[in-house]
């Protein structure tokens, strides 16, 4: 017989059943009818539900069938008109058997059916803050079977070992079923603590663009939190449905099918192990909150492996002890293994456990149903739906509202610090911070020095009347080229002085041709300025300030620039005013590389890199003719 696919609504007075099947054989279709139980049998599909709430088969019930989709609608009337069903949507729940209401036997009860609210008011109350003791720790050695329980409410044991080769890479323990938990937890926490890398997480701590913005996302159940607490407020604080839930959470199709699929059990949880059972789902939806706001709800080939490795349930087999102990642990792994390490990150991440568990068992569910699918399609970690994520699923439809809303006030009471995590995050960060403020003082000492550098170089330039930037380059060209000035003025004497012993010749042997003397003195004086022109010419292939040494033409001589006034006459040797006296005349490149001779308030360009005055360039007159000539 095949389960066909339905879905069911209401309205104040009947149920709506549309019943899926497209092979059925119309002409023998019967329904059943009777107080919480529906039936409905067309060969080959049947289909039964155990309903939430009371119907009657009383003349007002109606069904027909769409030829062209193949589906049957089936209108039941309620028995008391006006009244809510509740939980109509958790198909899985409807499609089980009709189980027992009472205890079977001492300390076991079914909790959560959620289909009596005397029996809802009348479960143990969980503390939650109170350490449970698992009741393995309570047994001696002896009565302990060798290797650890885990699953679902620790109902399972000898799995890996009978399947060691297909499951090696399925969880992070070794040989489980030889080991306690005891030894388990001990090497899982030294297996944390050795994964922790200091430098990824100051990396992420300090470079947190990306981090930003994951902090910025907001998933889906924060509006439907946000939702719920408006309609629970506008409906009033004692209202018993959960008929908002119902609107604000509809699954879609594809969850539906998952539902259908999903087996029907009805599980008999004790006061011990209920917590236990807890404690993990709380592991579980951390690990599945972080994927989810990491990848901003788009799934990628890594999701199921980082939902494995951030549940120690699920990469552990753990089994907590404390609500408290779960929190910390779902924390000290989102520090140690995925792509982002950081602790605001991982605040973001429990305020989503919180809000998702304080949103109620059918957004739990979804989620469940998210990771179910996720572990299917991965090609090892599909065994841990077996071992946890199916028995969940169906679990959480049966739970009572009550579990759901005593964790989610457990867990806002949970508050944890960097020093819980024992990994060393307060030192690590004040040590950074030592460090960056080193550095940024290293920072500030340069900047001063180069403050510094630049006021003195302002402070030659107002004292020489030059800009900074030709300050400098005079600098340089009077320390570096001090050697090159001298044989410069050393070659210029000699020139001079074999001009002077020619012309004094020339006056002994010939008294009466003034004429020739004073050709043959300007021939010489010519003759001169083009030595030493063309001795400039070939220093100047160095694109630099060049000094070059003259006879300084007047006294009262100046050099007149852009910046102001310099004397030329302060550059002679101990200030003495004598004609014969030599100093440094400047010669600066400007921009174009072009050469300014600056002298008697009048500046001269020229490609050529020097330029020369004769001796007798002594008047004002003869050099503003020669400045002009250039």
């Amino acid at each position: 017989m095949l389960t066909p696919r339905f879905d069911i609504s209401q309205d104040q007075n009947n149920l709506k059943i549309v019943i899926k099947a497209p092979c059925a054989r119309v002409s023998d279709t019967e329904l059943y009818i009777e107080d919480t139980e529906f039936k409905f049998y067309s060969k080959p599909y049947y289909l039964r539900l155990n309903l939430p709430g009371k119907v009657v088969e009383n003349g007002r019930e109606k069904a027909t069938y769409d030829a062209e989709t193949g589906t049957f609608t089936v209108l039941v009337p309620k028995e008391c008109p006006g009244e809510h069903f509740e939980g109509l949507d958790l198909l899985t729940k409807l499609l089980a058997p009709k189980g027992m209401r009472s205890a079977s036997g001492a300390g076991v009860e079914v909790l959560g059916t959620g289909t009596d609210d005397a029996e809802e008011e009348e479960e143990e109350e969980i503390d939650w803050q109170v350490e449970q003791v698992p009741w393995w720790e309570n047994q001696t050695q002896s009565e302990m079977q060798p290797g650890m329980k885990y699953g679902f409410a620790n109902r399972r044991s000898g799995v890996f070992s009978k399947l060691q080769e297909e499951l090696q890479d399925v969880v992070d323990v070794r040989e489980p079923d030889r080991l306690t938990h005891a030894e388990c937890h001990e090497a899982r926490m030294a297996a944390e603590l050795e994964q922790f890398d200091p430098d990824h997480y100051l990396a992420d701590l300090y470079e947190d663009d990306a981090i930003q913005e994951l902090l910025r996302y907001q998933p889906p159940w924060v509006q439907e939190l946000y939702k719920l607490k408006t309609c629970s407020k506008v409906s009033g604080s004692d209202s018993s449905t959960n008929q908002p839930e119902e609107e604000v959470l509809v699954f879609s199709e594809e969850e539906k099918e998952q539902l259908l699929r999903l087996p029907k059990r009805e599980y008999l949880l004790d006061g011990k192990t209920l917590p236990v059972v807890c404690f993990s789902l709380v592991d579980i939806l951390f690990a599945y909150a972080y994927n989810y706001r990491t990848t901003e709800g788009e799934d990628n080939v890594e999701s199921s492996w980082t939902i494995c490795k951030l549940s120690a349930t699920l990469s552990w087999l753990e089994s907590f002890s404390s609500l408290h102990e779960s929190v910390l642990s779902s924390c000290r792994r989102s520090l140690s293994f995925p792509l982002y390490r950081s602790w605001d990150l991982t605040m973001a991440v429990l305020q989503d456990t919180k809000d998702i568990i304080a949103a109620g068992r059918r957004r739990v569910l979804r989620c469940l149903l998210h990771i179910h699918r996720l572990l299917s399609a991965d090609e090892n970690k599909y065994i841990l739906n077996d071992l946890y994520i199916t028995d969940y699923c169906v679990w959480v439809q049966a739970a009572g509202d009550k579990v759901f809303s005593s964790m989610a006030q457990a867990l806002s009471d949970i508050h944890l610090s960097k020093a819980d995590m024992k990994l060393e995050l307060e030192e690590l960060e004040h040590a950074a911070r030592l460090v960056q403020e080193e550095e940024d003082t290293q920072v500030i000492d340069t900047m001063a020095n180069l403050s510094l550098q630049e006021s003195e170089a302002q402070d030659r330039c107002e004292t020489t009347g030059l800009e900074a930037p030709v300050a400098e380059m005079v600098q340089i060209s009077l320390t570096s080229k001090v050697d090159n000035s001298t044989e410069k003025v050393s070659s210029s004497k000699e020139i001079l002085d074999q001009e002077n012993l020619s012309s004094q010749t020339e006056d002994d042997s010939d008294d009466t041709d003034t004429s020739s003397e004073s050709d043959s003195s300007s021939e010489t004086d010519s003759d001169v300025d083009e030595e030493v022109t063309k001795g400039d010419k070939a220093s100047a292939q160095r694109p630099q300030v060049l000094a070059t040494s003259e006879t300084p033409p007047d006294k009262e001589l100046k050099s007149d620039h852009g910046c102001g006034t310099v004397d030329a006459s302060s550059s002679c040797k101990n200030g003495k005013e004598d004609k014969d006296q030599e100093h440094l005349w400047l010669e600066v490149p400007d921009v174009n590389n072009r050469y300014r001779i600056v002298e008697e308030e009048r500046c001269s360009d020229t490609t050529d890199r020097s330029l020369l005055f004769s001796q007798e360039t002594s008047s004002k007159k003869q050099l503003i003719t020669e400045l002009q000539k250039t």
